[in-house]
């Protein structure tokens, strides 16, 4: 018994259609939009979460009984709130989350009033 191959299948294509990538942002446009809306609605949660937990922080400092691992847990979602919200494009709150970031590297309850505006800022901006 005698295989044989056929060589249109191992030629490669000359149908430069089939190589062009899609340029009609029209057809991609309103379904990229669906899908960043849906990975957004999921980390809604998370984004939350991550907001109360600095502002227990922030609640804690404002006392005077910050202690080192809720601080540790809350500059940590600070700056995990700063690289998703620039993702989803909350710009201002972005950048709002980095200063809370810095404010936390270096907690002082001098500087609770400062962590609760910022606060305030990113919680106004993604309107949780």
């Amino acid at each position: 018994m005698q295989t044989t191959t056929d060589t249109r299948l191992l030629a490669p294509t000359t149908d430069t259609k089939l190589l062009a990538p899609t340029t009609d942002t029209k057809l991609l446009a309103p379904n990229a939009t669906e899908m960043l809306r849906a990975i957004w609605q999921r980390q809604r949660l998370r984004v939350s979460e991550r907001i109360e937990l600095i502002e227990r922080a922030a609640h804690a400092l404002a006392q005077g009984q910050l202690d080192v691992s809720l601080n540790h847990e809350a500059e940590r979602a600070a700056h995990m709130l700063a690289g998703s919200l620039g993702t989803f494009g909350f710009v201002h709150a972005s950048h709002a989350a980095h200063e809370l970031e810095v404010e936390l590297a270096d907690p002082r309850p001098a500087h609770a009033a400062s962590v609760a505006a910022l606060l305030s800022e990113v919680r106004h901006e993604v309107s949780l």
